[in-house]
C-alpha cells in the first residue's frame, strides 16, 4: 500500500514512463515487423519465381542429371528450406519430380493439393510457403500461360525472428533507461515541491504534540501551501477560541451541577415522603380488600346457607308438624285409620323431600376421577343418553332432540359423567324452558375444534332472565324457588365441566329468545390403527 504521497508520486511517474515507452516502443516494433514480412514476403515470392524459369530452362534442355543440378543451385542459398518440383504428364496428372532439403531440415509431404491455397506467400510457423508455376518462356511470349509443372518453395523466417528479438532487446533497454531516467526526475521534482508540505507536516506534528494551539503553519513560495497554511491557523484560531469557552462553559457547568444536586436531594426527600404514603395507602387497600373478600364470602356463605335451611327446613318442618299431629291425635283420642294414613303420607313426602334434597348435595361432591373412559360413537352415546332421559323425567314428551354431530371417529370418554350433565341440561329445559308449552325443540351441536370437543346444547325454550343468568352456576339460584325447586341443576353442571373434564362452559340467553350451552373440553379420538 503507497501511504506517502512522494512513494506514490515515484510510482506513478515510473509506471506512466514505462507504460508510454513501452507502447511507443510497441508500435515502432510491430512497423518494423510488418516491414520485414513484406520484404521477406517479396523476396520469397522472387526466389520461387527465379526457381521456376531455371527448373523450365533445364527441362527444355533435357538435363539429364536433373536433380542434382535442382539441389546444387539452391545450394548456393541459405534463405531456401525445402522444395518441391511437381510435372505433368502426357495424361494431365501432376507428378512429384525430385525435391530439396537443406541440411538439417525435416522433409515435409508432397504439395499438389495446395495449388490454389498458395499462389501468394503465406507466412506459417514453419517458413513462408508459395507455389509457382511453371511455364514454357514461348507460352509466356505468345499469351499462353497453361503450365508445365509446379515448383513448390518453402523459406526460412529467421530474418523475421532476428528483426523481433532485436526489437525486445531494444525495448526492455529502452524501458529501464527511461525507468532510470523518470525515477531521477520524480525524485528532484517531488523533493523540490514537497518542501513546504513537510514544513506544514511538521507544524501539525508539533500541534499534536504539544497541545500547544499558538503554533502557525509558515507560508510557502506556491500559493496552494499558502491557502493550505492560512486554512489550518485559521482551524487553530477557532480551537483556541472554542476551548475559552470551553473552559467557561466548565465553570458555568459546575455551578449548575452543584445547584441541581441540592435540587435533586430535596425532591428525592419529597419523594421518598410521597412512596411512604403511597406505601402506607396500599397497605389500607390491601386490607380494605381484603375485608371486602371476608365480606362476600360470608355473604356467599350466608346465601349457601339460606338456601340449604330453606330448602331442608320446609320438608322437615311438615314432617315434624305431621308427626305431632300424629302424637296429639294418638294421645287425646284414637285415631282413625285413614286420618292416620293420611298424616303418614304428608310425613312420608315431606322425608323423602328432605332425602332428595341430601342426595342432591351428595352429587355436587361425586368425583368421577376413578370411572375409566371407554371407547363410544358420540352421536350414538347422545341418542342413548336423550333415550334413556326420556324414561325418568317427567313431560318428557315435551322433548324433541336433534343431534349434529361431525365427530365420525370413535372418541375416549367418561360415559356415566355425560349421561349425568346432559340428562340434567334435558331435565332444566323441561323445567324451565318449556313449562307451559306443549312441545319445545333442544339440538346438540358436536363439533372437532382442533383437538377440542365442542358440544353446544341449545333449546328454543322462554330463556333465562338476565339477573339469574348472570349468576346461574351459583348453587340455590331458581327461578321457581317455591315449585320444589333446588337450583343445584346448572351447579351440579358447572363442577362436571370444569372440575371432572377440566373444560370450560358459557351460557347465553336472553328472554323468549331460548337458552344456550357451550361447554369446551380435551378429546381423545381412539386410533383407527
Amino acid at each position: 500500500m503507497l501511504n506517502s504521497l512522494r512513494k506514490s508520486f515515484l510510482v506513478t511517474t515510473l509506471c506512466v514512463t514505462c507504460l508510454s515507452t513501452g507502447l511507443a516502443l510497441a508500435g515502432y516494433t510491430w512497423v518494423n515487423y510488418l516491414q520485414a514480412r513484406g520484404t521477406m514476403l517479396e523476396r520469397t515470392e522472387d526466389y520461387s519465381k527465379a526457381l521456376a524459369i531455371s527448373v523450365n530452362q533445364q527441362l527444355i534442355h533435357h538435363n539429364e542429371d536433373f536433380a542434382q543440378s535442382f539441389s546444387s543451385l539452391l545450394n548456393e542459398t541459405r534463405f531456401i528450406l525445402n522444395a518441391h518440383v511437381y510435372l505433368y504428364d502426357d495424361e494431365g496428372q501432376l507428378n512429384f519430380l525430385t525435391s530439396y532439403n537443406r541440411a538439417g531440415i525435416q522433409p515435409i509431404a508432397a504439395r499438389q493439393d495446395s495449388i490454389n491455397a498458395l499462389q501468394s506467400p503465406h507466412l506459417t510457423s514453419n517458413g513462408i510457403d508459395i507455389m509457382v508455376p511453371v511455364v514454357a518462356l514461348q507460352s509466356a511470349a505468345n499469351g499462353d500461360q497453361d503450365p508445365r509443372g509446379y515448383v513448390f518453395v518453402r523459406t526460412s523466417i529467421q530474418p523475421l525472428q532476428q528483426v523481433l528479438r532485436q526489437a525486445g532487446v531494444t525495448a526492455v533497454g529502452a524501458i529501464l533507461f527511461a525507468a532510470l531516467l523518470s525515477l531521477l526526475l520524480a525524485s528532484l521534482v517531488s523533493h523540490y515541491f514537497g518542501r513546504p508540505l513537510r514544513r506544514l507536516i511538521m507544524a501539525t506534528r508539533d500541534v499534536a504534540r504539544t497541545r500547544d494551539y499558538s503554533i502557525r503553519a509558515p507560508n510557502g513560495q506556491f500559493s496552494e501551501f499558502d491557502l493550505i497554511a492560512h486554512n489550518f491557523n485559521t482551524v487553530l484560531e477557532r480551537i483556541q477560541q472554542y476551548i475559552r469557552q470551553h473552559d467557561k462553559s466548565e465553570a458555568a457547568a459546575q455551578q449548575l451541577n452543584a445547584e441541581l444536586e441540592q435540587q435533586v436531594q430535596e425532591r428525592t426527600n419529597a419523594l421518598r415522603n410521597a412512596n411512604q404514603e403511597l406505601l402506607e395507602t396500599l397497605e389500607q387497600l390491601h386490607q380494605h380488600q381484603g375485608r371486602q373478600v371476608e365480606a362476600q364470602k360470608m355473604s356467599s356463605l350466608s346465601e349457601l346457607v339460606a338456601g340449604i335451611s330453606h330448602e331442608i327446613n320446609t320438608p322437615l318442618g311438615l314432617a315434624v308438624t305431621a308427626a305431632s299431629m300424629v302424637e296429639d291425635s294418638l294421645r287425646e283420642q284414637p285415631i282413625r285409620t285413614d286420618e292416620a294414613h293420611e298424616q303418614m303420607q304428608i310425613l312420608q313426602r315431606n322425608l323423602d323431600r328432605a332425602v332428595e334434597l341430601i342426595n342432591n348435595f351428595k352429587k355436587l361432591a361425586i368425583e368421577h376421577a376413578g370411572e375409566t373412559a371407554t371407547d363410544v360413537e358420540l352421536s350414538q352415546l347422545m341418542e342413548d343418553i336423550v333415550t334413556s332421559a326420556r324414561a325418568y323425567i317427567t313431560d318428557a314428551r315435551k322433548l324433541e332432540v336433534t343431534i349434529h354431530s361431525d365427530i365420525p371417529e370413535l372418541v375416549k370418554l367418561k360415559v356415566g359423567v355425560w349421561q349425568q350433565l346432559i340428562s340434567s341440561l334435558l331435565e332444566n329445559s323441561v323445567i324451565h324452558g318449556f313449562a307451559g308449552k306443549d312441545s319445545g325443540q333442544v339440538d346438540i351441536y358436536l363439533q372437532n375444534q382442533n383437538g377440542h370437543l365442542q358440544v353446544r346444547y341449545k333449546d328454543n325454550g322462554c330463556g333465562v332472565p338476565a339477573d339469574i343468568l348472570r349468576r346461574i352456576f351459583d348453587p340455590f339460584i331458581t327461578s321457581k324457588r317455591g315449585h320444589g325447586n333446588s337450583g343445584l341443576g346448572m351447579h351440579l353442571v358447572y363442577n362436571l365441566v370444569t372440575h371432572t373434564l377440566n373444560g370450560t362452559i358459557n351460557c347465553v340467553s336472553a328472554p323468549d329468545e331460548g337458552f344456550e350451552v357451550i361447554i369446551n373440553c380435551p378429546l381423545e379420538l381412539v386410533n383407527s390403527a
